[in-house]
């Protein structure tokens, strides 16, 4: 295990071009409001607003220089600022490929998964020349239900990552109930409760993050760990990390 820790983005600088696997960002939800005058600014990239974290390209255009051609990134939004921080991303030359929606008891948390563009036309020949893009689709699979492998229908792997990761609350399970007391369609979706190394829903969804997007002996980088869950989360799973705090 090795973390690394920086204490700005301008440190980053040091890195060498396409050294870092994946990205994983947990934001904090306690954003402040930005203003239309100032989304304007922010969309015409203008400088003077890089201090404004992850609502601004000029970030996310140094993560991009770092990751690995292909190289994914997982980044957990408060809910109100996805469309602004998808934008960002985009104007950083990211492809938002596809999103994750975590359910707890109190908060939906969208997280945004996009990646840095190819190195070559194809996906494979990419992940052969820099070992990048493609997602870790084995170590996160849904565990079949009871009733799945009582009728034998149950995929010997288990089945797909879902787009759906809840916290296994019982408020969560009876919201995902078709009858009062029937059985909840929470078993068919990833569940963070299952990661019984987690001592909190926040740590387990990294700890699935990190999983889903960094390879085998990867390197993740968290441009904002002002919260260390990527931290705790990288440093349980012996994953090597780099990470920026602010």
């Amino acid at each position: 295990m090795n973390i690394t820790a920086l204490c700005s983005l301008a440190a980053l600088e040091n890195l060498p071009d396409a050294s870092i696997d994946a990205m994983v960002s947990i934001l904090p939800r306690d954003v402040s409001p930005v203003s239309q005058q100032d989304l304007g600014l922010l969309f015409n990239e203008d400088q003077r607003l890089a201090s404004a974290g992850p609502r601004s390209p000029v970030p996310w255009r140094t993560c991009a220089r770092v990751l690995k051609p292909g190289g994914h990134a997982l980044v957990a939004t408060p809910s109100g600022d996805m469309d602004v921080i998808g934008m960002a991303l985009r104007l950083a030359k990211f492809e938002i490929r596809d999103a994750i929606l975590v359910e707890t008891a109190s908060v939906h948390v969208p997280v945004l998964l996009a990646r840095t563009q190819l190195a070559t036309k194809s996906l494979i020949e990419n992940i052969r020349h820099h070992g990048a893009g493609a997602l870790n689709i084995a170590a996160t699979r849904v565990l079949p239900t009871d009733d799945e492998v009582i009728l034998g229908i149950a995929e010997p792997e288990g089945r797909w990552p879902t787009n759906l990761v809840h916290d296994g609350s019982p408020a969560v399970e009876n919201a995902m109930r078709e009858r009062r007391r029937g059985p909840s369609k929470a078993r068919f979706f990833t569940s963070l409760v299952a990661d019984s190394v987690a001592d909190r829903p926040a740590t387990a969804l990294a700890r699935h993050l990190l999983r889903l997007a960094v390879p085998p002996g990867g390197v993740v980088l968290d441009p904002f760990a002002a919260t260390d869950l990527v931290g705790h989360a990288a440093a349980s799973l012996g994953v090597r990390a780099v990470l920026v705090r602010r």
